[in-house]
């Protein structure tokens, strides 16, 4: 089975599609041992933001944030993930490459490895 054509027929772009494994692999380390996973945090339908979060009755400390986010740092504060609300005054540290299939920054590899050293503080 053609994976890559089933999806293109289906106008689903093999890019937007995330695979991912449990726990136990290997040496045993995985999202929940580093504290770390990546989620939707919003998704827009019919042109409405609507929040997407999840909410383990069995493990609070996996709650996740909901709603659309700034990436800001502060002085004091280092690095904070922020709620995007109208009227704020912190500068957003990430910036869009893509949007609707068009590339908005062209960047090479080592302009890419240049920014991620950048030092804030």
């Amino acid at each position: 089975m053609d994976w890559a054509k089933i999806l293109a027929q289906a106008g689903w772009s093999a890019e937007n599609l995330t695979l991912g494994m449990g726990g136990g692999l290997l040496q045993k380390v995985d999202r929940d041992t580093l504290r770390f996973a990546m989620k939707a945090s919003a998704i827009k339908v019919n042109r409405v933001w609507q929040d997407v979060y999840k909410d383990p009755v069995g493990d609070p400390g996996k709650r996740s944030k909901k709603g659309r986010f700034v990436v800001t740092f502060g002085l004091h504060d280092g690095w904070q993930t922020l709620p995007l609300t109208s009227g704020h005054d912190w500068e957003d540290m990430l910036q869009p490459v893509w949007r609707d299939g068009v590339l908005l920054r062209d960047q090479s590899f080592q302009q890419i490895r240049e920014i991620s050293n950048l030092q804030y503080y």
